[in-house]
């Protein structure tokens, strides 16, 4: 069971209490999340390449670096077709 934070709300100290956990497939509520300001960022910087000239740079490094990695074309393609689905949703938040 993971600690979830919780305030008092007449002293405003924190109460540590045990998570519930939740019935196979049920998503959890953040209804009563206590947002801590002092960790929310209140900026960030995205960074954004094109796929080809993210491809490009790895075509550039040297055999030596990238042999027995995963920096590979099908590998390469995979992932940033991965990454671009998960955080360039036209439906949903993305996840940055």
């Amino acid at each position: 069971m993971k600690k979830v934070k919780k305030f008092d709300e007449e002293t405003g100290e924190e109460i540590e209490e045990d998570e519930e956990e939740l019935p196979e497939g049920e998503e959890p509520s953040f209804d009563n999340h206590v947002k801590d300001n002092d960790i929310f960022p209140g900026s960030i910087i995205a960074l954004d390449g094109r796929d080809e000239d993210l491809i490009s740079r790895v075509r550039e490094l040297p055999e030596d670096q990238i042999f027995g990695t995963h920096y590979n074309i099908d590998d390469m393609r995979r992932r940033i077709k991965d990454y671009r689905t998960s955080n360039n949703s036209t439906t949903a938040e993305p996840a940055v």
